[in-house]
């Protein structure tokens, strides 16, 4: 059977080894060190999410997480500071996420609706947990790339005490997003780095590994007022049925209908990763 060392899997991904095995653990894959090695079936199951499915989970503070090895106070407080907020369960299909000056695009597209100081890293973690499977999460707010180390690129969320708000991609790579559709709408949230025989590494690889099978991101910087025409298109279509690859065309020919939106700049950077259907 084919094995693949952890050091270079790591390589592939554009992390550190450190950071994989972190990763690996808390999945609930053994290794130990950076020599150890999985074999092929092991990198699939864990891309599909398979391995984190058949793991029981540890209940941290009333929210799904997966147990850290926590033998220092540096790891204690590493938990603690995830510990999640309680929201209201609901029936809703659709999470919206966004921090304050989003409040516009959130309200016009989502069921359910965080918004300000309730769009923080912790709010983000316990809320997609709420839900078994959302047909989408959708995330409107500011996009910061670090084009030499896509783990660091990161969504801009509302700072807490207890972190910066800035979920990176390493973060998402850490979480389990049960959803059919992730949608980054944001600038840029579609730029990484390329890395040979893997593609672009950035936010958009990073909730791929997490669990959602497709995920529309932008290219480029684009305009709020578009953006928030093309997303209500987009999910007046997806909602009614349409794969997500026509939805997302459908929304580009609606906002390059309207005269002041014509210029390919205002819909022609958003983009679909994964399954079209």
């Amino acid at each position: 059977m084919q094995q693949l060392r952890v050091v270079d899997l790591a390589h592939t991904m554009g992390i550190t080894s450190k950071e994989l095995i972190f990763k690996l653990r808390s999945i609930g894959v053994s290794v130990t060190s950076d020599e150890d090695t999985l074999d092929l079936s092991t990198v699939r199951s864990i891309i599909t999410g398979e391995t984190l499915q058949r793991r029981p989970r540890e209940v941290i503070v009333r929210s799904e997480a997966r147990q850290e090895e926590a033998t220092t106070s540096t790891a204690r407080d590493r938990m603690a500071k995830r510990r999640r907020r309680q929201v209201v369960e609901t029936e809703k299909e659709i999470l919206e996420f966004a921090p304050e000056s989003f409040d516009d695009e959130a309200e016009a597209v989502g069921d359910v609706v965080l918004l300000g100081s309730e769009a923080t890293e912790a709010g983000f973690r316990f809320s997609v947990s709420r839900r078994p499977r959302w047909q989408a999460v959708h995330v409107a707010c500011h996009g910061v790339v670090d084009p030499d180390r896509p783990t660091l690129s990161a969504l801009a969320l509302t700072p807490t005490a207890a972190d910066d708000g800035f979920l990176t991609a390493l973060d998402v790579f850490r979480l389990r997003v049960p959803a059919d559709l992730v949608v980054l709408s944001a600038c840029d949230s579609g730029v990484g780095k390329i890395v040979n025989a893997e593609g672009v590494l950035g936010l958009m690889r990073a909730f791929v590994f997490a669990g959602a099978p497709r995920v529309v991101v932008s290219l480029g910087r684009v305009s709020d007022t578009a953006t928030r025409a093309f997303m209500e298109a987009f999910y007046a279509q997806f909602q009614a049925g349409a794969p997500a690859a026509t939805a997302l065309r459908g929304a580009q020919t609606y906002v390059r209908g309207h005269p002041e939106w014509a210029h390919p700049h205002f819909w022609a950077s958003w983009v679909l990763w994964g399954l079209p259907r």
